[in-house]
């Protein structure tokens, strides 16, 4: 049975009211979408803004209009933050978490890979296993894999946390802090095995200038944010973006600070 809405969003299967979509020029604003372009939707206080965009993220996910995922985000509660951007993240944590599972929902769905192969006969994750797979997968495809992604500067961090995103989905689960403005995504796996939980904190780093002062920041925020977590191992992935050959790129090497063992990925 339906009742008439005044606060909130107007879901039209609940509410009496015109149907959303038919209050906008659907076809152009699909038009926008298809062709990745920005749009505002303007219009005073309660006129329905809030309850059109819930009905356009229905119709987009139906795949009525073809391949999308749509997120409504409402960014209400960073607004205090104003122009600090690492604040606003941290205002709304949630969205540390689910914007980038919702950016990598399809390439997680699309990667043949299983949890299975990388679990040891105690069920601990293997995570040195885990990071030379993605390693060699990176080498080998990241080029095509890449182009897929709308934020062409976080495609190497997306692509790595789809990959393993995958793989956790098995049993554990991925927290995720971001360095705004330092270059650095910081991971933390968290994977149930006997006898307690096994944390895995792995760092991500794009390398500006030489490989010697990435390591100098990257190693000592690795070793800091393991014993903040009590990890039980750490690596630190560096994705190197310059168009030297492979051969130069890709590395695995063992390194430590302040006696705390990391292992170093380059690719």
């Amino acid at each position: 049975m339906r009742s008439f809405n005044t606060t909130g969003p107007v879901v039209a299967r609940q509410h009496y009211c015109i149907p959303p979509l038919e209050r906008m020029d659907l076809d152009f604003v699909l038009s926008l979408i298809h062709e990745q372009k920005c749009f505002i939707l303007h219009a005073p206080r309660q006129t329905g803004k809030t309850s059109a965009l819930k009905a356009l993220q229905d119709h987009l996910n139906s795949g009525a209009a073809g391949n999308y995922r749509c997120l409504y985000v409402n960014i209400e509660g960073a607004q205090t933050a104003r122009q600090d951007v690492g604040r606003a993240v941290r205002t709304i944590p949630i969205y540390a978490e689910v914007i980038p599972r919702e950016l990598t929902f399809m390439t997680q769905k699309v990667l043949r890979q299983q949890a299975a192969w990388y679990v040891n006969s105690a069920g601990g994750l293997e995570s040195g296993q885990l990071l030379a797979a993605f390693q060699q997968f990176f080498r080998e495809h990241s080029e095509s894999w890449l182009e897929r992604f709308g934020y062409k500067e976080a495609g190497p961090q997306l692509l790595l946390q789809a990959f393993l995103q995958r793989i956790v989905n098995g049993g554990g689960r991925i927290v995720r802090e971001y360095g705004i403005g330092r270059q650095r995504v910081d991971l933390l796996i968290l994977w149930p095995r006997p006898p307690g939980m096994q944390r895995i904190v792995i760092e991500c780093k794009i390398l500006w200038g030489s490989l010697d002062k990435t390591l100098e920041e990257g190693l000592p925020q690795t070793a800091g944010y393991m014993d903040r977590c009590n990890a039980e191992a750490g690596h630190l992935v560096v994705f190197d973006r310059s168009a030297k050959p492979w051969k130069e790129k890709v590395f695995r090497r063992s390194e430590e600070f302040e006696g705390t063992p990391i292992e170093v990925w380059g690719m």
